[in-house]
Order: structure tokens, then C-alpha cells, then sequence
């Protein structure tokens, strides 16, 4: 059985936290367990860090989809741009307003995600 993938959004520093360095996440997802100079801290999810999970899925170019990543569907014209959300119990994509199940959804390519991105949140 594969283990849980996710990512670690620092809010005060603006960036991603090390992957190499996440050791896991307590099971009621308030504390991320975090490798630092070999010795594992445990820091407190509330408002500080954003956790995404790995949606299971791949873009075009073979890399992992997580939650708030921005995606480009080249499958059609005009271009669509989904931001990668976890709903009702299932991971969507949301655009203008509209919710699709994204494993509906194909041709998709990462090309950012909410944080670093210059499109806004919806």
C-alpha cells in the first residue's frame, strides 16, 4: 500500500516546506511531524501551513497533481483553467464558478498553483 503524499505550504515564509524533510502528519491533521538537523519537531497545522494532498492523478508531462495546483486543459478551445480542490469528499476542479470531478477532466498540465501563481484564488 502506498503512503499518504502531500505538501506543506508555510504561509509566513511564502514557500513550500522541503519534502525531504516531512516525516508525516499526526492522524487528526494538526501537527506535521518535520525533520529538522536529524531530529523530528512537530509543528502545529492551524494557521500557520496550508496541507495538500497528491490527488492520485498525473498531468501531461507525468507529474504529480496536488490539491491548489493550477491546471491547464489544452483538450479544447478556448483554453481552460482549473484550480485543484478537494470537495465533497472528492478532489474537483473549479473554474468561473463551475465544479468538474477531475478525473473527468484530460490533457491537463500543471502550470502553477494558487500561492505562487498570478491567478487569484476563486
Amino acid at each position: 500500500m502506498k503512503g499518504l503524499k502531500f505538501r506543506v505550504w508555510d504561509k509566513e515564509r511564502e514557500c513550500y516546506l522541503d519534502e525531504t524533510e516531512l516525516a508525516g502528519i499526526t492522524p487528526d491533521g494538526k501537527y506535521i511531524l518535520y525533520i529538522e538537523e536529524e531530529e523530528i519537531s512537530r509543528l502545529e497545522v492551524e494557521d500557520n501551513y496550508i496541507v495538500e494532498y497528491d490527488t492520485g492523478l498525473k498531468d501531461r508531462n507525468g507529474n504529480e497533481i496536488y490539491e491548489n495546483d493550477i491546471l491547464e486543459d489544452g483538450s479544447g478551445e478556448p483554453l481552460e483553467y482549473w484550480a485543484v480542490r478537494f470537495k465533497d469528499g472528492k478532489f474537483i476542479g473549479s473554474t468561473q464558478g463551475v465544479d468538474e470531478d477531475i478525473f473527468e477532466l484530460t490533457d491537463l498540465e500543471i502550470i502553477g498553483n494558487i500561492h505562487e501563481s498570478n491567478m487569484k484564488e476563486e
